[in-house]
Formats: C-alpha cells, structure tokens, sequence
C-alpha cells in the first residue's frame, strides 16, 4: 500500500515536544512499514495545517499510519484524526473520538468505570474554577496523587505529585494550574506499583500480556511512579519487565479489564492500558494511551515479542488491523491521484564556481533532480525547462498548469524578474514572488530605501556607480563594500571591510569593474550573524532562525561571503535553529516578518541579519529566491532545524501557487 506516515519529529528536549517522536524512532519505524512492501511517504505535521492538508490531498495515501501527538490544548491528540476523517483518508488508531476521550483523564475514568472497570475515586479542578470543594474532598482519601489532566508522558508527573493533607495539595495545585491550566487531575493514590497492559486489535486475543517496572533507585522513588524525569531524562534508571509476576487472579481482571476498556474507549488498532497493583493484588485503572509510544524497548513491543512478533510485525500488524476494517487490500499501491504538469524553470551552471563565478548563483543538476524527484513525490508531473533564449516558445508549448521557479537570469538588474515576467504575460501561475519584487530585490539600494522608508532597521548606506563619489560625511567606519545587484555574495570578502575611505575607494573601483555594475557601501554591522527562512501563502510561516558562526578568530571584520558559501568550510559553522532567547527569536522574527511584506514577497523568501549589542536585527538583505539545494542551501537547513523534511518545504513553497491557480480557474 501506498502509507503517508504522520507523525511529530521531536526537535528540542522542550516540554512541549516530550510526546514527539524522535528522528531514530521514526527512521525505525519507516523502516518497519517498508519491510512489508508498503510505498511510505513521510508527513512531519509540524508544519502549517494548510500545507499537511494541500500535501495529503496531492498524495491520497491509501492509508495513514498516525504517530501525531498534536501542538496544544486538550483536544491536540484528536484534531488530526478528525482532520483525516474530513479528508475521507483511511488511518490506523483510534478514531478523533477516541483520542479526545483518552486524552481527558477524568472523562476516560468515568467512560471505563462505566464498564465495571475498578477506578480510584478521583476529580478535577481548572483554573478559573471555583476551587475545590469540602464535600468533594471529603469524598477522597489520603495520600491524593495530582496531576495534569490533558498530558502524556509523565508531564507533570514528580516526587512532589503525592501528598498528604490539604495544605500539602493547595501548594502543589498552585503550581500545577499555573503550568497546566486546562485541568488538573486529583486521585486517591493506590501505594503499589504500575503495570501496562498493551492492545494490538490484529491479533487473538488482542490483550498482551502485562510488563511492569523495576525502578534501580528505589530511594529516589518511594512511591514506585513512572515520573517525568524517569521517562525523559532518566530512563537508564527504569526496567521494563516482562513478566510483573500477577497472581492468576489478578492477571485474569487486569485483562478483562483491558478488554471492557478498549471497547468502552473505541480504541482500534493499537493502544495501551495503564493500571496500578497494590500490595493485596487489588488492581485499579489509571489511564488509557491511544497513541503509545512505538520506540523500540516499549513494554508495547516487548509483550509482542512474548507473542512471538519481532518489531516489524508488530507495526505491520497495526497495520493489517487498521487496512481490514477499512476494507483495504495490502497488495501494491494505488495510482497517485492525477497531479498537475508543473513546469520546473532553472538555470543550469556549466563552469566551475571556484575559477568563474558568472554562474555561481545557477544550480547544478543534483539540485534540479532533488527538485524534480520532491514534486513528482507529490504526485505531480514535471516538465523541466532550461531558462535559456528559446524558453518563451518551449514554455508556451509545454502545456503546463503552474511553473516551479528556480530560474536565476542570464544577465542584467532585472534578470531574476525574467520567468516570473513571462509567466504572467501568458497567464500561467508562478511560484514564489512577483517580478516587481524579485527586481527590487536584486537591487540592494532600492530594497533598502524601501525598507528604511518603512521602518525595517538596517544600516546606513550609499551607492556609488565609479567609486569617485563624494562619501556621505553621516557614514560611520568601518564600512563594507559589495556589487548591487549580485547573489551567492559574489565579489564579498573580507577585504571589502574597509577602515579608512582611501582603502574603501580602491574596493570600490576594483568591485565596479569587475561586475560593471554600481556598488553598494553601508556600514558595517558586528555581532552574530543570522538567516531566517519564511514559506507559505498567504501569511507565511516563520521559521527558527539559523546562526552562521565565524569560527576564525583572527578575522577582525569576518563576513559570510563568497568563497564561504561554495562549501561547508572549516571557518564556518552552523546552528540550526540558533540558540536565541525568547526576546531575540521574536525580534528577529517580525523584523524578518516586515522586511518580507515591504517588498512584497510571496511563498518563500530568507532574510539575512546582523544582530549588534543594542539587540535591534539589521536587516542585511532579502532574498525572495533562495537557493534549494537538499542538505546544503541556507533556506534548507532552516527548514531542517524546524523538523522540516525537504519535501515538506518544497510543499509548502507550491501550495501557493496551487490555492492561485484554484482561484484563477474558478
């Protein structure tokens, strides 16, 4: 079958990215689904809801195999399944209903002791609420375990969570509500220890057989809980055991109890149970996880192996579980729905960028493959066209319904306008900007007039056309000199800082007659350097920022200039996403933010910075048509910084001109 695999890629060690899945885990797991000859498409769903909707609706999986936590509040786990089930998509798991309930400790308490399931008397509070009342409390017993009621993985969940007397859980929920503010669940504690049942529907019965846990410092632990800390930051400290050594008696109620409560949560496919054991055998149900982790080593896994499933069958059995009950075949995939001919514009570089740079900023053919290979990935066909002279004719007769423009120009100011310009005359949608902008752009005085006349901060700056010019007596040195009208930083350097003006106008004129253009001179700006990449439409989506990191600490003035960004260089590295506070990532992301409205960019643009001691983002430049290339263009290791796969930013740069072209055939 053809599979989209959805799921979460964790990319930091934040709290809320503790049930994401980390990138050995879903390699793992792609790898399991392709052991059964399935065709496995992989959707991170960090990405904008508009571009996973228009990516899904391109691919038509024939099935989803959903890992998705989701991004926030109480219904996050169900907001993608019941995305799925509006997109009329078939996928394995519990359906939005299921994963809403399970995900609401209290309402999945209530839905199980409704089957007969033995719970511990438990309620919740939120904040804004009323409190808790006497007669409420009087109800439970001491010790009370708190936690937050809408969180997996322990969240919440610490040495502190048991408490004793009233005053003991007043401090304890303060501090909770502030951080968990939804709800916040209060249970009596069962003293014993925890054991998971887990549920994989393919098989008969479908009820695992229990593991539980050996804790290796039961003095940090006295109260024998799976906490936050063991689970995410600890976890060499935990033993999952495969046999918790139940009594036949309670063995047989923890399964019949499973069974009650997969069928009373509407739980398919694949789930887990959690319940705790006291000292007398009496069990109680604690909670239900219709997403359980899949990482290799979980008691999910380690129960199929005593059913004699390996780690691949074990996933192809959600799998087969979810197919039957859609009705689907597991045999080859299904045709992609028909896609779009989209035209692939580039120039292709032909000289070595080292001894020529006349071509530097055109792509090299792996480029255009990787390209070629994330569109057609989408289900599109793609029909490559060189932007050489005879491109108006061999584009008119193409038959194409939307263009992918990557195309640089062959020469003069205006040449990154020159597709986009031909694709409006004859009425065919583009990607990315507009020519207005791509030629204001390229223009590097122009683009900053605007941006001063608008308020985006940069530095102060003069063009000079022969380097004779009288020099503005409101410049500050050190200045930096670079051709007005050149990317890939062709003819930047080093020595174009300049301390003095004499130095400055012999920059000047050897820049000038070199590129036969005029040269731009703006002061120059210390501090770290950083890029930030914007895709989408119509309001992009910013991403975290990249930081270039000079490493040679001999350069007095270090620049990210040509030689720099032919290769990966030892003077060079980076970080992505950068290591910024709060105040510094959001400055940087609404300056990035305006710079990008002012000149009008479209789908994707990357913004490059200095970021000084005042803490105030200099614009250095704007450029509304960045390089692409997979694993090595500055947009696309941003991209990747942000869990973003290559083929998801390839995605979300062409959904515009999709939602366009829609528009206009309307």
């Amino acid at each position: 079958m053809r599979i989209a695999f959805c799921h979460n890629l964790k990319t930091t060690d934040s709290l809320e990215e503790a049930e994401y899945d980390t990138q050995t885990t879903v390699d793992r797991l792609r790898r399991a689904l392709e052991s059964g000859g399935h065709d496995v498409r992989m959707v991170n769903m960090n990405g904008s809801v508009a571009g996973i909707v228009a990516r899904l609706e391109s691919m038509r999986p024939e099935l989803i195999f959903n890992t998705t936590e989701g991004r926030g509040g109480p219904l996050r786990e169900a907001f993608f399944p019941a995305l799925f089930e509006t997109l009329k998509l078939p996928f394995t798991g519990g359906g939005s209903r299921c994963c809403a309930l399970t995900l609401d400790k209290l309402a999945t308490l209530r839905g199980v002791a409704a089957a007969g399931v033995p719970t511990p008397r438990s309620l919740v509070v939120a904040q804004g609420s009323h409190g808790i009342s006497r007669a409420e409390l009087e109800q439970l017993r001491y010790p009370l375990i708190a936690k937050p009621n809408f969180e997996g993985s322990s969240i919440g969940i610490s040495s502190r969570s048991v408490v004793w007397d009233l005053k003991e859980l007043e401090e304890l929920l303060k501090d909770l509500l502030r951080d968990f503010p939804d709800g916040v669940l209060i249970q009596e504690f069962v003293p014993g220890r925890d054991v998971t049942v887990a549920f994989l529907e393919a098989l008969t019965p479908s009820i695992l057989s229990p593991t539980g846990y050996t804790y290796l410092n039961s003095a940090e632990n006295p109260h024998n809980i799976y906490d936050y800390r063991l689970k995410n930051e600890a976890s060499e400290k935990v033993q999952v055991d495969r046999d918790p050594h139940l009594s036949p008696e309670t063995l047989e109620n923890i399964r019949t109890w499973a069974e009650r409560s997969s069928n009373a949560l509407l739980v398919r496919d694949v789930g887990r149970f959690d319940f705790r054991v006291a000292a007398n055998g009496d069990a109680y149900f604690l909670e239900a996880n219709a997403l359980p982790s899949l990482e290799e080593g979980a008691g999910l896994l380690l129960a199929a192996e005593q059913r004699g499933l390996g780690y691949d069958e074990a996933i192809l059995a959600i799998v087969q579980s979810a197919a039957r009950r859609h009705g689907l075949a597991t045999g080859s995939p299904k045709p992609l729905r028909p896609g779009l001919r989209l035209g692939l514009t580039f120039n292709l570089k032909r000289t070595d960028a080292r001894a020529d740079d006349t071509e530097a900023e055109f792509d090299n053919p792996g480029t255009i493959a990787g390209l070629k290979s994330a569109l057609e990935d989408l289900g599109h066909e793609v029909v490559e066209l060189e932007a050489l002279k005879d491109l108006p004719i061999r584009l008119t007769e193409s038959g194409v319904d939307a263009v992918f423009n990557i195309a640089e120009g062959r020469a003069g100011r205006n040449r990154e306008a020159h597709v986009p310009s031909l694709c409006e005359f004859l009425a065919i949608p583009c990607t990315g900007s507009d020519a207005t902008t791509l030629a204001i752009a390229l223009d590097k005085s122009l683009a900053k007039r605007l941006l001063v006349q608008a308020g985006v901060p940069t530095s102060r700056f003069q063009l000079f056309t022969t380097g004779d010019e009288p020099l503005d007596t409101a410049l500050r040195f050190p200045l930096i000199a670079k051709p007005n009208a050149e990317g890939t930083s062709k003819g930047l350097d080093e020595r174009c800082v300049v301390e003095t003006e004499p130095a400055l106008r012999e920059v000047v004129r050897r820049l000038v007659n070199r590129y036969l253009q005029p040269v731009i001179v703006e002061e120059y700006v210390s501090g770290r350097e950083f890029t930030v990449g914007l895709v989408g439409w119509p309001r992009p989506t910013i991403l975290p920022p990249m930081e270039v990191i000079f490493l040679d600490r001999d350069v007095r003035h270090p620049v990210y200039g040509y030689e720099l960004k032919l290769d990966f260089n030892p003077r060079t590295r980076f970080e992505y996403p950068a290591r910024v506070n709060r105040r510094e990532l959001e400055r940087l992301g609404s300056v990035a933010l305006q710079a990008f409205d002012t000149l009008g960019c479209r789908d994707v643009a990357r913004i490059d910075f200095r970021l000084p001691e005042d803490g105030v983002p200099r614009v250095i430049e704007v450029n509304p048509l960045p390089g692409l290339s997979k694993g090595f263009s500055d947009l696309c290791l941003v991209a990747e910084g942000a869990g973003m796969s290559y083929e998801s930013l390839i995605h979300e740069i062409l959904k515009g001109v999709l939602q366009r072209r829609a528009w206009s055939v309307l």
